[in-house]
């Protein structure tokens, strides 16, 4: 059965090169499974288009990484309609 998870950034961690990957660094709320599944579905949903440089590394996302982020079982929170990555306002990311 999904749950609502909040992810949140963790603010000393912003500087951190990842986050380039990534079009918000606010704090967000999922509709997921596990919160496997909450970090993997807002990574896909924030994932920055960017051109691929030949030789260049690819970073995971910021999302993905519990040292960057952190993911919250929010079981108060109702409002989030399923399937979207949604910000504080409630509009999707």
């Amino acid at each position: 059965m999904p749950h609502v998870y909040r992810l949140s950034p963790i603010p000393h961690t912003l500087h951190d090169r990842r986050w380039q990957q990534s079009n918000t660094k606010e704090e967000v709320w999922v509709w997921a499974e596990t919160p496997e599944d909450a970090r993997e579905v807002t990574a896909g949903v924030t994932l920055k288009a960017a051109p691929m440089i030949p030789g260049a590394v690819l970073m995971p996302s910021p999302w993905l990484d519990d040292a960057l982020t952190i993911c919250t079982l929010e079981p108060s929170k109702t409002d989030v309609p399923k399937g979207k990555v949604v910000k504080s306002n409630g509009e999707p990311v």
